[in-house]
């Protein structure tokens, strides 16, 4: 039996081993104790798993399973009622990136907590900048499903102390709020812009 846990005690992910590998049922939770993942192995091998999301209630939001073996999927989506709103077998692979959602991921509090972020960077390096960095800095990345931001890079003033400063600080800054396709989050792209004015 294999067992790890939070520091706050709670259970992280358990499950058995066999001759070294994975073997039967295995449960990853949520730090509040919600299940997040529950997978079946045979000798290391994943056959079929069910992945939860939750509102903040935890309710169950969404449900989608993979029955690996049988090259089924299936999403199921619940509004806070418990009703099934969506049920889909054709959905595409949850590890998909998307390039068109229906909800564009989004800095958490919103437009104007952006501007406070963006203020409080740009201020912090403010003695570090030149004629260069005044301008429109686009940078893309990618928000996951549960709202991390990898992949950060600059597509314009690529080589300005303004883009060097803003990857920075959206690839270590908080999560975001990820983007929406039926209801449900998705892994997508985003493409943010930086503006720097020149005040003289």
């Amino acid at each position: 039996m294999f067992r790890s846990y939070y520091p706050n005690g709670a259970i992280e992910n358990e499950g058995i081993y066999e001759m070294g590998k994975e073997n039967g049922l295995w449960k990853k939770r949520n730090i509040d104790g919600s299940l997040r993942d529950s997978s079946l192995y045979d000798t290391g091998k994943v056959t079929m798993s069910t992945s939860f999301r939750y509102y903040e209630n935890l309710q169950v939001q969404s449900k989608i399973l993979n029955d690996f073996a049988n090259t089924k999927f299936r999403r199921t989506v619940y509004a806070m009622s418990g009703k099934v709103l969506i049920e889909d077998t054709t959905a595409e692979d949850e590890d998909k990136v998307f390039t068109k959602v229906e909800i564009e991921a989004s800095f958490p509090g919103g437009p104007d907590a952006w501007q406070r972020y963006v203020t409080k960077q740009i201020m912090e390096h403010a003695d570090q900048f030149d004629d260069n960095d005044y301008g429109t800095c686009l940078i893309r990345f990618i928000v996951d499903i549960d709202g991390k931001v990898k992949d950060v890079t600059a597509i314009t003033m690529v080589h300005s102390r303004l883009a060097e400063i803003m990857v920075n600080a959206i690839a270590t800054g908080p999560r975001w709020t990820p983007a929406q396709v039926k209801g449900s989050y998705v892994k997508a792209f985003r493409i943010q812009p930086v503006t720097f004015t020149s005040f003289k």
